[in-house]
């Protein structure tokens, strides 16, 4: 029996996808994948230091035997030269910028509002771009990342640099899980630590034994708009922007009905 060159072409067509994924080998760590909904590809399994590695060599009719036994070849000669077949594709995934890491990943949040979406990049783009978006990602580091927010909360936006963090480290979890980088310098910076606090300042409130009193108040005053929009307030319990930006046409009837972009929890 060869040790290599164990499909055919007939073989390959004739493989049917079952309830899993499927390896059909060709020999040389050279095989066949085909997926339960049946797209098939080849691939080369190898090893670099004794860890395994996969490389993925393209799609099956429209790379053919032929020419997958043909990149397996190649791939082997990289490997006697001492150098990862898959070094390439490696290299340009660890190349990425922030600036293009950024775009990347935020581009693909479509779960967030148009507004949360405005503030985060608004503050990429005045705070952080200006430092490290042209730098590769994957040799940012800690210290780079904490000069960035020192700087902030040295001006006392001790809160605003808590949500900057945040982002970043939100990004970082992105760029792990796509390859593009190994660490999360944001996440391992600790701001109960690292950062200012502002004292708490409450806004001012009615103890709820006062809240009778205080309506009744209310009532005996005119139809001015601020006398109103309490009363509204105290009988709807929205938040204070969802009243301010009421428009006529949320009134349906009896109802009011309030846009899921006006709501904080959409």
């Amino acid at each position: 029996m060869p040790t290599t060159n164990k499909l055919t072409d007939a073989k390959c067509r004739g493989i049917k996808p079952g309830d899993t994924a499927r390896k059909d080998f060709d020999g040389g760590g050279l095989f066949l994948w085909t997926s339960p909904n049946g797209a098939k590809v080849w691939r080369l399994a190898y090893r670099v230091n004794g860890k395994p590695q996969t490389l993925v060599i393209g799609p099956y009719p429209a790379v053919s035997l032929q020419e997958a036994r043909q990149k397996r070849e190649e791939a082997k000669a990289s490997l006697r030269a001492g150098q990862d077949p898959n070094g390439a594709r490696k290299a340009a995934k660890h190349a990425l910028t922030l600036d293009q890491a950024h775009v990347a990943y935020w581009s693909g949040r479509k779960d967030l509002s148009p507004s949360y979406l405005s503030n985060e990049r608004r503050a990429y783009e005045m705070h952080v771009q200006p430092d490290l978006g042209a730098k590769v990602m994957a040799g940012i580091t800690r210290a780079d990342v904490l000069a960035t927010l020192n700087t902030l909360d040295a001006r006392g936006k001790h809160k605003y640099v808590r949500k900057v963090r945040m982002w970043l480290a939100q990004l970082w979890d992105w760029a792990i899980e796509q390859g593009h980088a190994t660490e999360n310098p944001p996440r391992s910076i600790k701001p109960e630590r690292a950062f200012g606090n502002t004292p708490v300042e409450h806004f001012a409130a009615l103890d709820l034994r006062e809240v009778p009193a205080f309506m009744e108040r209310l009532a005996i005053e005119g139809e001015l708009q601020s006398v109103l929009a309490l009363r509204l307030l105290a009988l709807t319990w929205v938040r204070t922007n969802e009243l301010r930006f009421m428009r006529w046409d949320e009134i349906q009837g009896d109802t009011w009905i309030i846009p899921a972009g006006k709501m904080k929890r959409r």
